[in-house]
């Protein structure tokens, strides 16, 4: 994933326990462990989420 991808985040409490979308903002691809988190903008706000609660909402290639 890099940055400008929009993202389906998991329900998380400070985004009000339900599923969002989100565009994420940076993210350390070279994390072996997931360890860092993933900064996201999601309802007007930006936060960090954790990697495992974070998934592509649709795979960004083009066909030529």
């Amino acid at each position: 994933m890099k940055p400008g991808d929009l993202v389906k985040i998991s329900p998380r409490p400070f985004l009000g326990r339900r599923e969002t979308i989100g565009m994420i903002l940076e993210y350390d691809n070279d994390d072996p462990i997931n360890l860092i988190p993933a900064k996201v903008a999601a309802q007007g706000k930006i936060t960090y989420v954790g990697k495992e609660y974070i998934k592509p909402l649709k795979n960004n290639t083009h066909a030529s």
